[in-house]
């Protein structure tokens, strides 16, 4: 997805200046309705009354794993004292999650 590849970009960067103020900015637009479409794709794919049961389970899961997952990137950013592994695991999670959610979007479709 586009905010992956925006999310590995960051990479470059050795000092701040005004272009990663911008691109920053782009990411921010690229990829703040992304928890929305989550739940929206969800809520297309769930029939009945499973919907409330999926939202529950999905917001449950959310806050979980967001818990676990500023943890583990503390932990990454104090480790390796630099945001290079950071941002190489983000944009490289956001690029399997894209995959994974195309391929399941393909297949759910095909069998409709």
């Amino acid at each position: 997805s586009i905010s992956s590849i925006l999310t590995y970009l960051l990479i470059v960067y050795r000092t701040s200046n005004l272009v990663i103020a911008i691109h920053l900015f782009c990411l921010f637009f690229m990829s703040f309705s992304i928890a929305t479409l989550t739940q929206s794709y969800l809520l297309s794919v769930t029939k009945g009354y499973a919907k409330d049961l999926a939202v529950g389970v999905y917001f449950t899961a959310n806050f979980i794993f967001a818990s676990i997952w500023t943890s583990t990137m503390g932990f990454l950013l104090d480790h390796f004292v630099s945001f290079t592994p950071v941002l190489a695991l983000m944009g490289t999670l956001g690029l399997a999650s894209s995959c994974i959610l195309i391929a399941s979007r393909k297949f759910s479709v095909k069998s409709e």
